[in-house]
């Protein structure tokens, strides 16, 4: 049987989730995507080893996630211009409403000309309060290139592609490094394998006791890169400066992350009360990624609060309290979340997927 029993129909984002309207979204992949930002923020936040787990689950989950869930039966303009509207229109908005309020917070200190070049540039020169900016473009790129390439070749022609594009994301690491695309562009080469693993990891099937032993040997081999990274210098996955770690080794450890995540995710979803916070998280995941950052640093520039734990609840709190007003008003929903529809009251039920 699959490696998860699904029962949705329709390509969905791992960001965007069907409370926004039909279909409605299997609720632990929302539950893993709440698990999976909140390792991504400690990686921001938390000192060290706190935030290892991010170095080495960091982002792949969500482009590995993205390809499960991907169908592919969508016509390309159509899927083009949704996804655009999704991802492209709230990451412009916000990027332009965070940076005024930025200089506004700074007294008009930024170079109204550079802020300007490093806005349209974004990618690997987004620091700072944007330091995460460079994913929803890149993220986009991916789905879309994809979607593009799954409707005219298959099989072993398209895995020969993510092989070559594999093999420019390495060149890209080890021959140019100091070579970056607007917009992190050329992290789709990288990307672009793992969001295919990830669709190829819908169509496997693994017996429930055989899933358990591979999660288990999945944990085994992400904790064996932790301990790595801790004492033997193992390097942290960078996929926004096309760092990749140890060839192929470093992502396939972080690959390794997914089940366990997943899992994990599983066994929440059972649990009344954790199931709805994780799941509240999920749905407001791009909207976490995108303020936490600024959240937390005007936490301790304009506050004082330099406690590391204190600045993680409170970066998460108000990203999501941030995201329920947005949710709220049509104009704020079109602008800063990429949708129109008026989200229904959140569900408490647990997620259709079982291990079997």
């Amino acid at each position: 049987m699959h490696v998860f029993s699904t029962g949705y129909g329709r390509s969905v984002s791992p960001f965007h989730s069907g409370r926004y309207g039909p279909p409605a979204r299997d609720r632990v992949f929302d539950i893993a995507r709440g698990l999976a930002i909140l390792v991504m923020v400690s990686g921001h936040i938390l000192p060290q080893p706190y935030s290892l787990l991010a170095y080495v689950l960091n982002m792949p989950f969500f482009f590995f996630v993205g390809g499960f869930l991907f169908r592919g039966d969508e016509p390309f303009a159509q899927f083009l211009h949704r996804k655009a509207h999704q991802f492209l229109v709230p990451y412009f908005s916000l990027l332009l409403l965070l940076h005024a309020l930025k200089i506004a917070l700074e007294g008009g200190t930024d170079d109204l000309p550079t802020v300007i070049w490093t806005m349209l540039y974004g990618g690997e020169k987004l620091r700072g309060w944007f330091a995460v900016f460079w994913f929803p473009p890149c993220y986009f790129a991916t789905i879309v290139s994809y979607h593009w390439l799954h409707r005219r070749f298959s099989g072993r022609a398209l895995w020969a592609i993510m092989a070559g594009s594999t093999g420019l994301a390495l060149l890209n690491q080890w021959v140019v490094p100091a070579f970056h695309l607007p917009l992190a562009l050329n992290v789709v080469a990288m990307a672009l394998p793992i969001y295919h693993l990830g669709a190829a990891a819908r169509k496997m099937r693994i017996e429930a006791s055989q899933q358990r032993v591979l999660a288990l040997l999945a944990a085994v081999v992400t904790l064996s890169y932790i301990v790595a990274a801790l004492y033997f210098q193992a390097p942290p996955l960078a996929m926004k400066r096309a760092s990749y770690g140890w060839p192929l080794v470093s992502i396939l450890a972080s690959l390794s992350a997914c089940l366990p995540l997943l899992f994990i995710a599983h066994a929440a979803a059972r649990v009344p009360g954790l199931n709805q916070l994780l799941g509240e998280l999920g749905v407001a995941a791009l909207t976490v990624m995108y303020l936490h950052q600024p959240l937390q640093y005007m936490i301790v520039e304009n506050f004082g609060l330099y406690n590391p734990l204190a600045r993680f609840f409170l970066a998460i709190l108000l990203a999501m309290a941030a995201h329920r007003l947005i949710e709220r008003n049509e104009a704020a929903r079109w602008l800063f979340l990429g949708t129109r529809r008026v989200p229904p009251p959140p569900t408490t039920g647990t997620s259709a997927i079982k291990p079997g």
